[in-house]
């Protein structure tokens, strides 16, 4: 290997010497970069140079600080024999860059009008003109254009005052010259590739090549990070290597792949229709809009839009382009992700995986697939049920449960998820074990025994069975009682952009942390005035699990513990909710009771129903689902306007799932069933609508999408009713017809009987 770096420092010095034709004065105006090494400009590291060279003063006529720039041949000739015209240059050829010259005067000021491209130096030049206003110039060494990728690559590379690569800049070089060798295109040779990487490798400390390596062994995490690498300022500008052995040690491999993806996707949509639009992005813009959400808090929108549409960030963009870039965020219906809101967020997952180790092993033997995550080994641990579907428990409050039937892998990964949800809420009274023994005697935190007992014993009625399961949970089941209504998430205060992200703080989590149930995590909200903390806890949970298929909370029953028969309906919640739906093929499934009960403020109830526990939810929702709406039928007595108001506090709703896509044939249908078994639907004012018109009424603003169901008028009822609107003489007296509206038409043309054409 020695042998090999000696031939090649000796094939590029030779290269060196063959195309460096000297040096020369190259005035500021003359000299440009590429595109992405603009949009790198940091203003710290500007400063930095500003104050080395305050204190040793700028120094161009060192050799170290001399720029790289490439120039055509025939573009030299015409700048030196310039020189010679205006007798600025009487020498044959120029200083060699290796001179040490102590006066400007041994360097001629070529001129440029084109312009010549510099390998690097930005920085340099933006603190030399803060220093140096009087002298608009600097020392450049001049490469022919035709110096290999190998000879720019060591150029580009090579500065004595250069700011320390960032993390990121390190870990995408190295990639770049891993994967460089597998490109058709290539240009250099895999063993100068090999050289290449390990000359970046060594810019690392071995604890930091330690841990990246480790992360090169997990592929599937190390394909996240390698996406992010696509977009450079994205991934400069939070990339933190030091951390890595928190990340792996959490064994969630899949989310926080899921994670990284997340964020990827998000910034890859920011710039849909733009060209070339990742490539531009600025490391400032990424640090201005990381956890923002324009698209949720009015603050936000207002604050980033004066931003982007004054140029202030995204200033690599025209006037057009950051127009589209805003519709495009606008899209993002969350709180921005970055890289570092993705480290600072693994400080909460680690927390709950600390918790969730109390309860199952997971084995840090990467041959061992069935068991080296925490998925797969809670997966193991899952107690199959018999038949094609199983029954799963969803907690809805902290002493109510509800029962949902599903596959079993629908149910392992939805118990997966509430072993997650409690984690969040009780990781601190469920800190990390100690492993080891005999620790020095400092105060430790202690999981509370109560809190652990509970966990085990929730864990063990989703269907998880271990050995530390089995030996923590109580001897008695945990025991539940009936409320009404879930409990609604409050208000809680708008945090300050810092803390959106990392864990949750005490003044506000102890509120929060009683809501962190399936149905509110997954529950999106509507714009507001700011972020508030809990929104800060669902996006944290979104982004490590995404947003997943769970039955709507507000049309299942809440369920007391899973050895209960009987079944009894939550309050209906008519408030919006975009979670994932049911698919397709379930989209007609109906939580129903086929008989109604009795009256209660005019609104008829449905009562308890007798059911196995298998039995309770017919409910399968697989995770690739489409869009659907609750459509609610509602039987009544009278005017239905009050029933309306009051649906809120009711319970007797019949409930109907339909998909967005073809709505109005699935509400058809049950409007025919119900007309079958002798109900007509109306609306809120006892108006009947026809079956093609009842899902247009029954999602007008003010309907709330629901519909009420009277008993069948009789036909002879309808005949009498019609001879009495009819025009009729009685005692010499004419009365008036009374005018029809067209509802009651259609309604009484239901009744009529076409007439069947009879031969001539």
């Amino acid at each position: 290997m020695k042998a090999q770096v000696r031939e090649e420092d000796l094939r590029f010095e030779t290269e060196r010497r063959l195309f460096c034709k000297g040096s020369a004065l190259v005035r500021f105006e003359s000299l440009n970069w590429e595109e992405h090494k603009i949009r790198q400009h940091d203003p710290k590291n500007v400063l930095r140079l500003k104050k080395i060279f305050e204190k040793e003063g700028c120094r161009s006529l060192k050799v170290g600080n001399h720029i790289p720039a490439i120039v055509d041949q025939r573009h030299l000739d015409a700048a030196i024999e310039n020189a010679k015209q205006k007798e600025m240059w009487n020498a044959g050829v120029l200083p060699s860059s290796y001179a040490t010259i102590d006066s400007e005067n041994g360097y001629p000021e070529l001129e440029f009008p084109g312009g010549i491209n510099c390998l690097h130096g930005f920085h340099r030049i933006q603190a030399g003109k803060a220093l140096r206003p009087a002298e608009k110039w600097w020392i450049v060494d001049l490469y022919l254009s035709g110096i290999s990728y190998e000879m720019r690559a060591i150029l580009d590379e090579e500065y004595s005052n250069e700011d320390r690569p960032c993390d990121g800049q390190i870990y995408r070089k190295i990639r770049e010259y891993q994967y460089l060798p597998q490109k058709a295109d290539a240009l250099v040779l895999p063993a100068t590739c090999v050289s290449f990487e390990m000359r970046w490798w060594s810019r690392f400390n071995e604890s930091r090549q330690k841990r990246l390596r480790g992360l090169f062994r997990h592929r599937l995490v190390a394909a996240g990070f390698d996406a992010l690498t696509k977009i450079p300022a994205l991934f400069d500008a939070g990339m933190k290597v030091t951390t890595l052995n928190t990340v792996l040690a959490t064994r969630c491999y899949e989310e926080i792949y899921h994670y990284l993806i997340h964020i990827f996707t998000a910034f890859v949509g920011f710039f849909n229709g733009i060209e070339n639009g990742i490539q531009r992005l600025d490391k400032a813009t990424v640090k201005a809009i990381e956890r923002r959400a324009p698209a949720v808090s009015t603050s936000d929108s207002q604050e980033l839009s004066i931003a982007i549409f004054n140029g202030a960030i995204f200033s690599g963009f025209n006037s057009q382009e950051r127009s589209i870039i805003w519709g495009n965020i606008l899209k993002f219906r969350g709180i921005i992700p970055s890289l570092s809101t993705f480290f600072e967020d693994m400080h909460l997952l680690e927390a709950c995986v600390n918790s969730i180790r109390w309860l199952v092993t997971v084995t840090t033997d990467q041959t061992d697939q069935k068991n080296n995550t925490v998925f797969t080994a809670l997966e193991q641990a899952f107690q199959s049920q018999e038949g094609t579907q199983c029954t799963q428990v969803v907690q809805t409050t902290e002493t109510t449960f509800r029962l949902v039937k599903g596959s079993q892998t629908y149910c392992t990964k939805l118990g997966y998820l509430q072993i997650f949800a409690f984690a969040m809420k009780d990781y601190r009274d469920l800190p990390k074990q100690s492993v080891r023994k005999n620790l020095v005697e400092i105060a430790r935190p202690k999981a509370d025994s109560e809190v652990l007992q509970k966990f085990a014993s929730f864990a063990n009625q989703l269907g998880f069975s271990t050995p530390q399961i089995e030996r923590l949970k109580g001897m008695e089941p945990l025991t539940f009682s009936e409320v009404e209504a879930l409990v609604p998430v409050p208000k809680t205060a708008v945090v300050k952009i810092k803390r959106r992200s990392g864990m949750p703080h005490t003044d506000t989590f102890e509120e929060d942390r009683q809501h962190l149930y399936l149905h509110n995590l997954f529950q999106s909200e509507e714009a507001d005035e700011g972020i508030t903390s809990f929104y800060v806890l669902k996006s944290w949970f979104n982004a490590f699990f995404g947003t997943w298929a769970i039955p709507v909370p507000s049309t299942d029953s809440n369920m007391s513990p899973p050895k209960d028969e009987e079944v009894k309906t939550e309050s209906v919640d008519l408030r919006r909710t975009q979670l994932r739906p049911l698919g397709p093929q379930h989209s007609a499934r109906i939580a129903k009771d086929t008989k109604l009960g009795k009256p209660k403020n005019g609104v008829k109830q449905i009562p308890k129903a007798k059911v196995s526990p298998t039995l309770k939810m017919e409910i399968d929702a697989p995770p690739d689902s489409t869009p659907r709406k609750l459509i609610r039928f509602v039987e009544q007595d009278g005017n239905a306007t009050e029933s309306l108001d009051q649906l809120l506090e009711s319970n007797g709703v019949f409930q109907l799932w339909v998909d967005v896509g073809d709505p109005n044939s699935l509400v058809k249908q049950q409007v025919i069933d119900f007309k079958d078994k002798g109900k007509r639907t109306c609306d809120k004012n006892n108006r009947h609508i026809t079956a093609d018109e009842c899902y247009n009424v029954a999602t007008m603003a003010g309907n709330n999408n629901t519909l009420f169901v009277i008993s069948e008028i009789k036909p002879e009822e309808d005949r009498q009713r019609r001879e009495e609107l009819e025009t009729s003489v009685m005692d010499g007296v004419e009365f008036e017809r009374e005018e029809i509206k067209p509802e009651e038409q259609a309604r009484l043309d239901l009744y009529s009987v076409p007439s069947i054409p009879t031969e001539e």
